[in-house]
């Protein structure tokens, strides 16, 4: 993240805030009529309570919640929460979910973390407690709104390409100093 980057800064090494691109060849989410799915990828153990909370919110709802699905494109709202708030949780984590979520036109939720604000489209929800995720998931509830989400993740996705010609760049730099 660049919080990372100028904290590392400080040690007076050369840094480089490197934007995670999105996954290579991602099935398209196809936006359905009505959600059915909402899901999380990674590591269950950060969860935490957001599984049980999520869980409620989508039985409430009549969807189903799941976790690590075998595609993304298989999710109509996919969530990066975490349970634990830490400085390095908050600003180091980085934002590859988002940029996911941004490749596969999965519209998606999201705690307030650096790795997700500093790549952020305009297009993602928020919610870091239990009323902004009713709220979030209330919002993405009509096809037209996931449809508008997912239009906007995917013009904002990273794509390889670019990230790399960025590090390539950063690296002749490096060398030239």
């Amino acid at each position: 993240t660049e919080q990372m980057a100028r904290d590392c800064a400080e040690f007076g090494l050369p840094v480089l805030a490197l934007r995670p691109h999105a996954r290579p060849r991602q099935e398209i989410n196809p936006i359905r009529e009505r959600v059915r799915r909402v899901g999380y990828e990674g590591g269950e153990q950060y969860l935490g309570p957001w599984r049980e909370i999520m869980e409620r919110a989508c039985k409430a709802r009549g969807w189903e919640f799941a976790v690590n699905p075998p595609k993304l494109a298989d999710l109509d709202i996919v969530v990066a929460l975490r349970s634990s708030t830490g400085y390095a949780a908050r600003e180091w984590k980085s934002g590859i979910k988002l940029a996911n979520a941004q490749g596969a036109g999965v519209p998606c939720i999201l705690n307030r973390a650096a790795g997700y604000t500093e790549t952020a489209s305009g297009a993602e929800k928020w919610a870091d407690t239990m009323g902004e995720m009713d709220a979030a998931l209330d919002a993405l509830t009509s096809r037209k709104a996931r449809a508008a989400a997912a239009c906007g993740l995917r013009r904002a996705a990273p794509l390889l390409p670019e990230i790399s010609n960025e590090y390539g760049i950063w690296l002749q730099q490096l060398s030239k100093s």
